[in-house]
Protein backbone atom coordinates (compact mmCIF):
# COMPACT_ATOMS: atom_id res chain seq x y z
CA UNK A 1 0.00 0.00 0.00
CA UNK A 2 1.40 3.36 -0.71
CA UNK A 3 1.79 5.86 1.62
CA UNK A 4 -0.35 9.19 2.49
CA UNK A 5 1.17 12.11 0.46
CA UNK A 6 1.48 15.01 1.41
CA UNK A 7 -1.57 17.07 -0.14
CA UNK A 8 -1.52 19.57 -2.52
CA UNK A 9 -3.09 22.21 -0.40
CA UNK A 10 0.20 21.78 2.37
CA UNK A 11 2.07 23.39 -0.62
CA UNK A 12 -0.67 26.17 -1.69
CA UNK A 13 -0.36 27.19 2.16
CA UNK A 14 3.61 27.33 2.27
CA UNK A 15 3.00 29.41 -1.22
CA UNK A 16 0.20 32.00 0.76
CA UNK A 17 2.46 31.99 3.53
CA UNK A 18 5.15 33.37 2.02
CA UNK A 19 3.55 36.33 0.14
CA UNK A 20 1.76 36.76 3.74
CA UNK A 21 4.28 36.17 6.51
CA UNK A 22 3.02 37.48 9.60
CA UNK A 23 1.50 36.55 12.69
CA UNK A 24 -1.91 37.82 12.00
CA UNK A 25 -2.23 36.08 8.53
CA UNK A 26 -0.97 33.15 10.15
CA UNK A 27 -3.44 33.67 13.19
CA UNK A 28 -6.05 34.40 11.05
CA UNK A 29 -5.48 31.20 8.72
CA UNK A 30 -4.27 28.81 11.79
CA UNK A 31 -7.39 26.18 11.17
CA UNK A 32 -6.19 25.85 7.67
CA UNK A 33 -2.82 25.17 8.74
CA UNK A 34 -4.03 22.46 11.16
CA UNK A 35 -6.32 20.68 8.39
CA UNK A 36 -3.93 21.67 5.38
CA UNK A 37 -0.42 21.29 6.61
CA UNK A 38 -0.01 19.90 10.24
CA UNK A 39 -2.39 17.31 10.67
CA UNK A 40 -1.56 15.34 7.28
CA UNK A 41 2.27 16.26 7.99
CA UNK A 42 2.46 13.95 11.23
CA UNK A 43 1.22 10.64 8.86
CA UNK A 44 3.31 11.68 5.81
CA UNK A 45 6.63 12.48 8.35
CA UNK A 46 5.64 8.83 10.39
CA UNK A 47 4.82 6.78 6.85
CA UNK A 48 8.01 8.30 5.46
CA UNK A 49 9.99 7.29 8.55
CA UNK A 50 9.01 3.64 7.90
CA UNK A 51 9.78 3.54 4.58
CA UNK A 52 13.47 5.06 5.06
CA UNK A 53 13.78 2.74 7.93
CA UNK A 54 13.20 -0.22 5.76
CA UNK A 55 15.56 1.12 2.77
CA UNK A 56 18.33 1.49 5.48
CA UNK A 57 17.19 -1.84 7.55
CA UNK A 58 18.18 0.99 10.05
CA UNK A 59 15.28 1.73 12.64
CA UNK A 60 15.30 5.91 12.07
CA UNK A 61 13.65 8.33 14.32
CA UNK A 62 12.33 10.91 12.75
CA UNK A 63 11.97 15.47 13.54
CA UNK A 64 9.87 17.42 12.22
CA UNK A 65 11.37 21.57 12.71
CA UNK A 66 9.40 24.47 13.91
CA UNK A 67 7.62 26.70 11.36
CA UNK A 68 8.62 29.57 13.59
CA UNK A 69 11.49 31.30 12.98
CA UNK A 70 13.99 32.02 15.60
CA UNK A 71 14.36 36.30 14.92
CA UNK A 72 17.05 36.59 17.32
CA UNK A 73 20.37 37.04 15.47
CA UNK A 74 18.39 37.71 12.08
CA UNK A 75 17.78 40.98 10.33
CA UNK A 76 15.25 38.94 8.58
CA UNK A 77 11.90 39.46 10.64
CA UNK A 78 9.48 37.65 9.43
CA UNK A 79 8.22 35.20 11.62
CA UNK A 80 8.14 31.87 10.03
CA UNK A 81 9.26 29.86 7.41
CA UNK A 82 8.00 29.29 4.36
CA UNK A 83 9.14 25.39 4.00
CA UNK A 84 9.07 22.01 5.98
CA UNK A 85 11.83 20.46 7.25
CA UNK A 86 12.63 16.99 8.55
CA UNK A 87 15.28 14.71 9.54
CA UNK A 88 15.76 11.18 9.78
CA UNK A 89 18.61 9.21 11.83
CA UNK A 90 19.63 6.33 13.30
CA UNK A 91 21.37 5.85 16.96
CA UNK A 92 21.55 8.12 19.58
CA UNK A 93 23.30 10.68 18.75
CA UNK A 94 21.70 13.75 17.57
CA UNK A 95 20.52 14.03 13.64
CA UNK A 96 23.37 16.86 13.54
CA UNK A 97 26.21 14.68 14.23
CA UNK A 98 25.04 11.41 12.98
CA UNK A 99 24.31 9.54 9.93
CA UNK A 100 20.78 10.85 8.55
CA UNK A 101 18.27 11.45 6.04
CA UNK A 102 17.39 15.17 5.59
CA UNK A 103 14.65 16.61 3.80
CA UNK A 104 13.14 20.41 2.61
CA UNK A 105 9.82 20.91 1.00
CA UNK A 106 9.94 24.43 -0.56
CA UNK A 107 7.28 25.94 -2.19
CA UNK A 108 8.79 25.49 -5.32
CA UNK A 109 11.16 22.51 -4.90
CA UNK A 110 12.01 19.27 -2.83
CA UNK A 111 15.34 19.06 -1.39
CA UNK A 112 16.72 15.51 -0.43
CA UNK A 113 19.86 14.47 1.21
CA UNK A 114 22.03 12.33 3.82
CA UNK A 115 25.22 11.53 5.57
CA UNK A 116 26.72 13.50 8.15
CA UNK A 117 25.90 17.19 8.32
CA UNK A 118 28.65 17.80 11.09
CA UNK A 119 31.63 15.19 12.54
CA UNK A 120 32.23 15.82 16.25
CA UNK A 121 36.13 15.74 16.68
CA UNK A 122 36.71 11.89 17.05
CA UNK A 123 34.01 11.10 13.81
CA UNK A 124 36.38 14.13 12.03
CA UNK A 125 39.58 12.16 13.20
CA UNK A 126 38.51 8.95 12.13
CA UNK A 127 37.24 10.33 9.42
CA UNK A 128 40.25 11.68 8.02
CA UNK A 129 42.17 8.58 8.93
CA UNK A 130 39.85 6.59 6.81
CA UNK A 131 40.58 8.94 3.60
CA UNK A 132 44.36 8.60 4.75
CA UNK A 133 44.58 5.04 5.59
CA UNK A 134 41.92 2.39 4.83
CA UNK A 135 42.53 2.67 0.82
CA UNK A 136 39.31 0.03 0.15
CA UNK A 137 36.84 2.50 2.09
CA UNK A 138 37.94 5.27 0.64
CA UNK A 139 38.19 4.21 -3.25
CA UNK A 140 34.16 3.07 -2.34
CA UNK A 141 33.44 6.18 -0.81
CA UNK A 142 35.00 8.18 -3.70
CA UNK A 143 32.67 5.48 -6.18
CA UNK A 144 29.42 6.13 -4.43
CA UNK A 145 29.96 9.85 -4.68
CA UNK A 146 30.81 9.54 -8.49
CA UNK A 147 27.87 7.60 -9.37
CA UNK A 148 25.62 9.83 -7.65
CA UNK A 149 26.94 13.31 -9.13
CA UNK A 150 26.10 10.94 -12.74
CA UNK A 151 22.75 10.81 -11.28
CA UNK A 152 22.73 14.71 -10.72
CA UNK A 153 23.17 14.79 -6.70
CA UNK A 154 25.55 17.43 -5.54
CA UNK A 155 28.09 17.91 -2.74
CA UNK A 156 27.62 21.15 -0.62
CA UNK A 157 31.36 23.58 -0.82
CA UNK A 158 34.34 22.20 1.56
CA UNK A 159 34.57 23.60 4.67
CA UNK A 160 38.63 24.55 4.27
CA UNK A 161 39.90 26.39 1.68
CA UNK A 162 42.83 23.74 1.52
CA UNK A 163 43.49 20.35 2.67
CA UNK A 164 44.57 19.88 6.62
CA UNK A 165 48.15 20.92 6.92
CA UNK A 166 50.70 17.74 6.06
CA UNK A 167 48.16 16.13 3.76
CA UNK A 168 50.67 14.53 1.18
CA UNK A 169 50.46 16.58 -2.39
CA UNK A 170 49.68 13.54 -4.01
CA UNK A 171 47.07 12.46 -1.33
CA UNK A 172 44.17 11.00 -4.04
CA UNK A 173 41.51 11.64 -2.02
CA UNK A 174 42.70 14.93 -0.39
CA UNK A 175 39.57 17.03 -1.98
CA UNK A 176 37.13 14.65 0.82
CA UNK A 177 39.67 15.84 3.86
CA UNK A 178 38.56 19.53 3.16
CA UNK A 179 35.01 18.41 4.72
CA UNK A 180 34.31 18.81 8.57
CA UNK A 181 30.92 16.71 7.75
CA UNK A 182 30.07 15.24 4.63
CA UNK A 183 26.64 15.34 2.73
CA UNK A 184 24.98 14.50 -0.67
CA UNK A 185 21.87 16.49 -1.81
CA UNK A 186 19.06 16.30 -4.60
CA UNK A 187 17.22 18.94 -5.77
CA UNK A 188 13.90 18.03 -7.30
CA UNK A 189 11.75 21.58 -9.18
CA UNK A 190 7.99 21.28 -8.40
CA UNK A 191 5.72 22.83 -11.08
CA UNK A 192 4.17 25.83 -10.79
CA UNK A 193 0.78 24.53 -10.10
CA UNK A 194 0.62 23.08 -5.87
CA UNK A 195 1.27 19.46 -6.19
CA UNK A 196 0.87 16.74 -3.91
CA UNK A 197 4.44 15.41 -2.61
CA UNK A 198 4.66 11.41 -2.65
CA UNK A 199 6.58 10.00 0.01
CA UNK A 200 7.02 6.39 -2.20
CA UNK A 201 9.02 9.18 -4.59
CA UNK A 202 10.99 10.33 -2.12
CA UNK A 203 11.98 7.48 -0.72
CA UNK A 204 13.03 6.02 -3.94
CA UNK A 205 15.11 9.37 -4.81
CA UNK A 206 16.35 8.20 -1.66
CA UNK A 207 16.80 5.19 -2.51
CA UNK A 208 19.67 6.37 -4.89
CA UNK A 209 21.76 7.58 -1.88
CA UNK A 210 21.17 4.76 0.74
CA UNK A 211 24.52 3.39 -0.10
CA UNK A 212 26.39 6.38 0.89
CA UNK A 213 24.52 6.72 4.16
CA UNK A 214 25.54 3.41 5.24
CA UNK A 215 29.24 4.16 4.64
CA UNK A 216 29.13 6.61 6.95
CA UNK A 217 27.34 3.64 9.40
CA UNK A 218 30.82 2.70 10.44
CA UNK A 219 31.83 6.02 12.79
CA UNK A 220 28.85 5.29 15.23
CA UNK A 221 27.62 2.33 17.53
CA UNK A 222 25.73 -0.10 15.62
CA UNK A 223 21.91 0.72 16.15
CA UNK A 224 20.03 -1.26 18.54
CA UNK A 225 16.73 -2.08 16.46
CA UNK A 226 17.60 -3.08 12.94
CA UNK A 227 15.33 -3.84 9.70
CA UNK A 228 16.11 -6.30 6.99
CA UNK A 229 17.00 -3.88 4.00
CA UNK A 230 14.32 -4.10 0.83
Amino acid sequence: MSAPDLPAEAIAFLRDLKANNTRDWFQANKARYDRDVNDPLERFRADLCARLSDLTGTALQAKSFRLHRDMRFSKDKTPYHAHLRMTFWAGADKPIVGPACHLSIETDKVILGNGVLQFTPDTLAAWRATMGDDKAAARDLDRIVTDLTEKGWTLRDPDLKKPPRGTPPDHPYARYLQYKGFTVWHETPRPDAPAPVSPDALAATMAEAVEHLRWHFRFFPEPTETRNPT
